[in-house]
């Protein structure tokens, strides 16, 4: 169970991460579309005061996201901060001092989009259990969770 939970909260963060304003998302955590309360570190990396992506919390002071989200703004992570809460109007703010990418990131194939950020001070939960080893996770159920759209501009249509 807790193995899904992370790997759902990571390929949420890695894999649906968007760099879009906040007009273009909703500011609420969706999970299949609608609002959740679950999982309580799994928040917004917001850059300059406004969403940006998805991050959640993998260590007391370390938050997994994805690499295009916070490549052009290294060496800038005054301006990233990391939100946790049902919404970023709601939410509690944690500075982040330092922004990796991934060492073989590749924007242009979009491979190792993953990337982490160190916190100044530990959000008041513990981190998410991360999954080490070869482990298979073959029939696990998966849910993903993040912040962003419920409506699919492509589609026209509702998502959850």
């Amino acid at each position: 169970m807790l193995r899904s939970l992370l790997l759902s909260c990571l390929a949420c963060s890695v894999l649906f991460s968007s760099c879009k304003t906040v007009s273009e998302h909703s500011q609420e955590k969706l999970i299949g579309g609608v609002p959740s309360e679950l999982l309580p570190q799994v928040g917004i990396l917001a850059r300059n005061g406004e969403m940006h992506c998805t991050a959640s919390l993998i260590a007391p002071l370390r938050v997994v996201t994805a690499a295009h989200c916070i490549k052009p703004w290294i060496g800038s992570s005054d301006v990233f901060t990391f939100h946790v809460g049902p919404t970023l109007a709601q939410s509690q703010s944690f500075a982040i001092t330092k922004l990796v990418p991934h060492p073989l990131y590749d924007p242009e194939a979009s491979n190792n989009d993953i990337a982490y950020a160190e916190l100044a001070e530990a959000p008041p939960y513990a981190p998410l259990p991360v999954l080490e080893g070869t482990e298979q996770l073959n029939g696990e159920h998966l849910q993903l969770l993040g912040y962003g759209r419920n409506t699919s501009p492509l589609l026209g249509r509702d998502q959850s």
